[in-house]
């Protein structure tokens, strides 16, 4: 190579490469002078103090990224991890340090954090319903209030954590009244009404009968439809069900207390023998609600698609068109990053068609593997 573009050995200074095996290979057969990135000599060197000094896995730092979400946080939390190894390095070369108090403000900034990021991945999940979006909100502003009643937050962390509450009711203040949130939480039999005051609940419940007429007509053609592949659906919940997060199972702690005040309207059960639209609808609404909400890892498609059918047929038109809606667009970010990288140098005058199906059966097959795994 250096032949090729006419460089002259005996001029070289040295060549900075990395700690591959070849590049060090490459260095000591062309008798170059070299030097060993110095990144990766601290990195070395850190694997080398977990490895064998403290007989811990070799994990590197981790480093913040203003474009990606909660980079913070597993900069922070990766610190904290190799807490040990980098106190022995830095020791080593005479780097200050943290001291046992800033260590332990690392910790509670991480505590504060985590809801966020467990969140984050919740929503973002290629099953995850704009339904849940009420409830999870509500379950970090609760994580947080109960982290700023602890002993231990002084009180500059209940400013961050009041500051930070107060952000969450500003952006998501209005959800409740949004009937894209509103009534795809109310109609998911996880949560139903359990996150609506009552007067939320009559407002979501009047705008359902009014949506009754509209969804009635079709409601026989699309029945056997709903939450197709259901069992697909079926297999990757449980996958998730054994991975619980602290945030669901706060949610899950949440949607089991104070039951008892949702289960005492009778004034309908099973009388459906009036004529009136209005008392009819609004008779199985009660029914809905009266009905045991199921499991947080349960999947609420399935549930409409089984009772959907029987009792609450009407209501399941409706259910079929608020709750498959996604909380974000994350699923479509990530097919607009997997265009990019089908489009590379050599392929940048690949046709649109030719690009859609490529793009096709990268994402299905992703898709098949998650399945089987």
């Amino acid at each position: 190579m250096l032949m090729e573009w006419g460089i002259i050995k005996e001029k070289i200074h040295c060549f900075v490469r990395d700690s591959g095996s070849n590049m060090i290979r490459a260095m000591k057969l062309g008798d170059l002078p070299d030097v060993s990135c110095t990144v990766q000599i601290a990195q070395t060197e850190l694997h080398k103090i977990q490895k064998e000094q403290l007989n811990q896995e070799c994990l590197s730092v981790k480093q913040d990224c203003s474009t990606r979400w909660n980079s913070s946080f597993h900069m922070l939390e990766r610190m904290i991890k190799i807490q040990d190894s980098l106190c022995l390095y830095a020791c080593k070369h005479n780097i200050s340090q943290l001291s046992p108090e800033e260590w332990l403000q690392l910790k509670k900034i991480v505590t504060i954090l985590q809801p966020f990021e467990e969140i984050t991945r919740n929503m973002s999940d290629n099953n995850a319903s704009i339904s849940s979006v009420i409830p999870l909100i509500h379950t970090l502003k609760y994580t947080l209030q109960t982290e700023a009643s602890k002993q231990d937050t002084n009180e500059k962390f209940n400013s961050i954590i009041k500051c930070t509450v107060d952000q969450l009711n500003s952006k998501f203040g209005d959800l409740q009244t949004n009937n894209f949130f509103a009534i795809a939480t109310y109609l998911d039999p996880r949560y139903k009404t359990k996150f609506f005051n009552e007067v939320v609940k009559e407002n979501i419940e009047t705008e359902i009968m009014s949506l009754f007429d509209a969804v009635a007509d079709t409601s026989k053609n699309e029945a056997d439809n709903i939450g197709a592949p259901v069992e697909k659906r079926a297999r990757m919940e449980l996958k998730a069900e054994a991975s619980h997060s602290n945030v669901q199972t706060v949610l899950s702690n949440i949607l089991l207390s104070s039951d008892s005040d949702e289960d005492d309207d009778d004034t309908t059960s099973g009388r459906y023998a009036v004529f009136d639209k209005f008392v009819v609808m609004k008779g199985m609404l009660n029914e809905y609600n009266k009905e045991k909400r199921i499991s947080i890892s349960d999947d609420p498609l399935l549930w409409w698609k089984v009772n959907g059918n029987t009792k609450f047929q009407p209501l399941q038109s409706i259910a079929r068109q608020y709750l498959p809606c996604p909380p974000g667009s994350v699923a479509s970010e990530q097919l607009f990053s997997g265009a990019g990288l089908i489009y590379d140098s050599l392929r940048n005058t690949l046709d649109g068609d030719k690009a859609s199906k490529l793009l096709f059966i990268k994402y299905n097959t992703l898709l098949l593997e998650s399945i089987l795994i």
